[in-house]
Formats: structure tokens, sequence, C-alpha cells
């Protein structure tokens, strides 16, 4: 049903929407659903403009797949983020997202730096204190990253421990190989599609 920038179910074979994080090469991707999502701040980046985007603007917007069937994104900007989390955030790497389909919230966050790795642990705790619950966390496995405000195998060891903080939490961890599998506790690996 979804694709996450280039990432998808390997049970989806053709995805009703394709969300993206931001304007990196390696996260757009060539094959995309008809419906393709991407918050403004990227929209306009040369790389994106192939892909006609709808352009998330903060609101939730609200897909049906079906009739009996809703999907609702919205794109989270770092205030907002900080906001909830309880910090001054005035950047992010990616956008984050919101998404709701099926009784499920899954928190997507297609790209990570060292160190956000605790913004998104008190993200979810102030989620839950307004009464909202994370029920899958869909973010990137590094296994071993120069870049990212990282060397070496510190961002994939930060994911590592947000995973096992996730599972403890009862919320399915989603790996999203950046490129390659790295250490986690997950639950799924979605597979990049071409």
């Amino acid at each position: 049903m979804l694709q996450l920038d280039v990432w998808r179910s390997p049970s989806t074979i053709t995805p009703f929407l394709t969300i993206i994080s931001h304007s990196h090469a390696d996260h757009i991707p060539k094959n995309t659903a008809d419906i393709v999502v991407i918050h403004k701040y990227w929209a306009d980046r040369p790389n994106v403009k192939h892909v006609k985007p709808v352009i998330a603007d903060g609101k939730p917007i609200i897909f049906k797949p079906s009739r009996n069937a809703k999907i609702i994104v919205k794109a989270l900007t770092p205030r907002e983020v900080g906001r909830i989390a309880g910090r001054q955030i005035n950047r992010l790497h990616s956008t984050w997202w919101l998404i709701s389909y099926d009784n499920q919230t899954i928190l997507f966050i297609g790209d990570l730096d060292a160190g956000e790795t605790t913004i998104v642990k008190d993200f979810i705790e102030g989620l839950e204190r307004s009464g909202t619950r994370i029920t899958k966390l869909a973010i990137p496995s590094y296994n071993g990253v120069n870049g990212h405000n990282s060397e070496g195998m510190q961002l994939a060891k930060e994911v590592a421990d947000l995973t096992m903080y996730a599972k403890a939490k009862g919320i399915t961890t989603i790996a999203l190989p950046h490129p390659v599998l790295g250490p986690g506790s997950w639950d799924e690996v979605w597979i990049r599609s071409s």
C-alpha cells in the first residue's frame, strides 16, 4: 500500500501512495505510486520535480485508496517536532511524517543525523502524553556511515538503541536499509524499489 522514499514492504507490489522525506537523490524513487507526497520545503528541488508531487504544508492530507480505507498523512516541521518533544529544534535531516491507516500510526523518518534518535524518543513520549500512540516506527538502518554528523558505527549504534527502546514500548520497528541492513531489533525489513 505504501512506499516510503525508495522502500516498500516486500508484500507491496504496486504501492497506492509514495511519501518522500527529503530531496537527496538516494531517497527519490525512479518508480513511484500514482500519488506522491512531499513537504513543501523540498518540493522545488531539481531532483524532485519529475515526480509531480502533492505538496504537503503541515496540514493532514487524507487519501482514500478504496471505499472502506483511508490513509491520513501529516508532515511535521522541526518546530512541531520540538513542541511535542519538549525541545528547541531548528532543523532535522529530513521531514518526519505521521501516517495513519488500518488502526495503525506510523512515524516515518527517511534519514537521520547522529543525535536525532534522542529527539525521536522524546517525540514518542510527547505524543503519548497527548494521547497518540505510535504503533510502527519506520527509520533508516545504517551499517556504518561517515557523514550525517557521524563517524563509523556511531549512528548505527544510536539507531539500534532506538529500536530497542521502541520494542520495549510495543512499537513495531521497520528497517529501511540505508543502503544495507545494520544492527537493530527489527520486526520488518522493507526492500528498495527500483
